[in-house]
């Protein structure tokens, strides 16, 4: 009849055009970002870090620092002080290049990097390990799939563990950046803030990282409780290969580095380093780690039935 034709044109005058998926993804990322971070659990896990960031950094530093101290004491001369610092640093990076460019990094900040690198997979484990498990489970993603594309839902959900997990960790050094000015123990404080920022990117491409590894992982179970074993599983794994085995077994050599690229947390270091080819080359490494995965597990999410 033409008043229901009529109705049906002004309906289709108010459909809005279907979104990109970019903003789909974007959309996806605020929502469960905001239900990360306000929730139980994100609240929860801030409390933990800034605990036992601040209070492991604390203790670690006190070590440090009173082996400097003595050093200081004894009248020893500027070279004797750099070997002592070096011989501090190398509690954490026996890499040499890499304690001639942590020479002029505050100590108490290079300690922060090393556990912030140490805890990120457990931190992203307790974030992310039900990413998209969590959704197959409670068969919430039936009612997002036809708004929203699986692949934009998934890249949603991927960068809001990452940006749960980071914002945990830049809390974390925030809080003892704030701490260590307040007591005057990083020197010049313009120094300690860009040596600051230079640790939390590092901890941010590491993060990213696991992040990728995570959420693949979790995308391929059907249950919240086994997507954290398998998470811990993948990262233990990785932890074996890239870690302990090129360490403790003797390897070709080439092997062995090969080996040594499939752990995330071995590109602390060259992250670090002042030559830009080893630092970009940490940082391909790190962007392969979480977009490779990423790319892996939406086209898998696309595909699966839920």
């Amino acid at each position: 009849p033409p008043k229901r034709a009529a109705l049906t044109a002004r309906s289709r005058a108010k459909v809005r055009p279907a979104l990109s998926p970019l903003a789909e993804a974007r959309l996806v990322f605020a929502h469960d970002l905001r239900r990360r971070l306000l929730g139980p659990r994100g609240i929860v896990l801030a409390t933990l870090a800034l605990l036992l960031g601040g209070a492991s950094t604390a203790a670690v530093v006190s070590i440090a620092q009173a082996q400097l101290e003595k050093a200081r004491a004894a009248g020893v001369t500027p070279a004797a002080l750099d070997v002592a610092r070096r011989s501090a640093l190398g509690m954490f990076y026996s890499d040499a290049d890499t304690q001639a460019a942590l020479l002029d990094a505050p100590l108490p900040l290079v300690v922060l990097f090393w556990l912030s690198v140490w805890l990120a997979p457990a931190l992203v484990w307790l974030v992310g390990y039900d990413a998209i498990a969590g959704e197959l489970q409670g068969r919430t993603l039936r009612y997002a799939a036809p708004r929203v594309r699986r692949e934009a839902f998934y890249v949603g959900k991927a960068a809001s563990t990452f940006a749960s997990a980071f914002a945990t960790a830049a809390a974390m050094h925030g809080a003892v950046w704030i701490v260590l000015l307040a007591q005057g123990s990083v020197g010049d404080p313009l120094s300690a803030l860009l040596w600051g920022v230079k640790f939390l990117g590092a901890v941010g491409a590491i993060t990213a990282a696991w992040t990728g590894v995570a959420v693949l992982a979790s995308g391929l179970m059907d249950t919240s409780g086994s997507a954290l074993l398998a998470v811990a599983g993948a990262f233990a794994a990785l932890f074996f290969t890239g870690f302990l085995v090129p360490r403790t077994v003797g390897l070709d050599p080439q092997l062995a580095r090969a080996l040594l690229a499939l752990y995330p947390n071995g590109y602390d270091a060259w992250l670090l380093s002042p030559e830009l080819g080893r630092a970009a080359a940490a940082l391909l490494g790190c962007l392969t780690f979480a977009a490779a995965p990423t790319a892996a597990g939406a086209a898998w999410l696309a595909r699966r039935d839920i």
